[in-house]
């Protein structure tokens, strides 16, 4: 059970970075700002101007306050770091520049308090996967 309980975890964490991404490049590609954000029925949003599209997380896996930044954000992130949640992150652009400022986290858990996490390093413009399997275990990269 640990094996697929990790696995959905991996899916999770890896869903969640990829959309940020795609969506983030997407808004670039437009022109326009995107706002992401997670919701309580499982699914990542973006929306970008009018328009909205969304992926489910996987099955069972919710918004969830877990905070991956002890392991997963260099230290000197750490402090400055924001749960992007159901509140959601905004990108702002700029001509030749589009991008989150700072660093957070988006963050889904599902059974046995196996959590999925996509996280922003404040630095570098691109999000990191982690999981952590279970309530008392650390955050891992993937």
């Amino acid at each position: 059970m640990d094996i697929i309980f990790t696995n959905r975890a991996k899916e999770t964490a890896q869903t969640m970075r990829t959309f940020v991404e795609k969506s983030l490049a997407e808004a670039k590609r437009q022109g326009e700002t995107v706002n992401i954000r997670l919701d309580n029925n499982g699914q990542i949003i973006a929306t970008i101007g009018t328009a909205s599209q969304s992926q489910s997380l996987s099955s069972g896996y919710s918004i969830n306050a877990a905070n991956p930044i002890e392991e997963c954000l260099p230290k000197e992130n750490a402090n400055n770091s924001e749960d992007f949640g159901a509140g959601g992150a905004i990108s702002a652009w700029r001509p030749g520049l589009s991008g989150i400022s700072g660093s957070g986290y988006f963050t889904a858990c599902g059974a046995r308090d196996y959590c999925g996490a996509a996280v922003k390093v404040e630095t570098v413009n691109t999000f990191i996967a982690c999981i952590k399997r279970g309530r008392n275990a650390r955050w891992e990269k993937l």
